[in-house]
């Protein structure tokens, strides 16, 4: 484990005393770390949206039978993909990690047992599965911050509906209804993957979209009279 995972291992269980080796190892390795561009903001206060960024960290970390092993470096990898790309599926940073490791596919048996290694303190669930979220995020209670008003548009290829975070899809909702003022629910589900990059839209898709503003009414995100959806006062 080189010393730069060390070190971001260790600011993520919340240490701030570094080891001797760590230390004198990180002169050297800070010479050839890449920085991480600050995160997009949104370009005004009435827009939302933001670009999308992708983690650019895959490298060789170790050997396939490795991974489980190594639980120091994958919670630091995933630590760094929480950072660069959250909030992402756990499922998918576990996936990305794994390309460390020359592993470019997971059984769904070795998926689970991965999922000990996720960094608690950035994991949300949620009733659509688990996220990683940037610590930026993170209120002190260990929740989303509700300061979190962002949403980044993608493609359907890029990300599937059901990877991305409740709190996302509900950031996205509530700025399509306020530009709306009002919507019928059945087409803000329609617009919310229009949204997401969905140019074809199956059942399987509507329905998760329409999940999705179920969650954001329930959850006080907008508010609901009849079939019409309103912005939250």
């Amino acid at each position: 484990m080189n010393a730069v995972a060390e070190l971001v291992a260790l600011l993520a269980r919340g240490e701030s005393q570094l080891p001797a080796s760590v230390s004198e190892e990180l002169e050297v390795e800070l010479n050839r770390i890449t920085v991480v561009k600050p995160r997009p903001v949104a370009s005004s206060k009435d827009e939302c949206s933001i670009p999308y960024t992708k983690w650019t960290g895959d490298r060789f970390v170790g050997f396939p039978d490795q991974m489980e092993n190594q639980g120091k470096n994958v919670h630091a990898l995933l630590v760094e993909i929480a950072q660069a790309e959250g909030p992402i599926s756990t499922e998918s940073a576990l996936k990305m990690a794994a390309k460390c490791y020359n592993l470019s596919r997971l059984s769904s048996a070795r998926l689970e047992r991965l999922k000990v290694l996720l960094p608690k303190e950035l994991t949300i669930a949620s009733k659509f599965g688990s996220f990683l979220f940037p610590l930026t995020l993170i209120d002190d209670q260990g929740n989303v911050s509700d300061d979190y008003k962002t949403y980044r548009t993608t493609t359907a290829a890029e990300r599937k509906i059901i990877e991305i975070a409740p709190q996302e899809t509900a950031n996205a909702i509530v700025n399509i209804v306020k530009k709306s003022h009002s919507i019928d629910r059945d087409e803000l589900a329609q617009e919310l993957l229009t949204t997401f990059g969905y140019a074809r839209k199956t059942l399987d898709t509507l329905d998760e979209a329409k999940n999705r503003v179920t969650w954001a009414i329930d959850n006080n995100y907008v508010t609901v009279s009849g079939s019409t959806v309103k912005a939250a006062t």
